[in-house]
């Protein structure tokens, strides 16, 4: 997660933008309640952006 924030920090403009990371503990999954959406799934182990 840290690796992510690094380079997605390279690409944000602080004025214009505001990201968010959050931490997911892989329990949590198996709790989250969705709407409107299939049930939740584990997060992938890395994003490609």
């Amino acid at each position: 997660m840290r690796l992510l924030h690094q380079k997605v920090e390279k690409l944000v403009k602080p004025e214009e933008d505001d990201v968010r990371f959050y931490w997911m503990p892989t329990e949590a999954a198996s709790v989250v309640l969705t709407t409107g959406s299939s049930q939740s799934e584990l997060p992938p182990k890395y994003y490609v952006l």
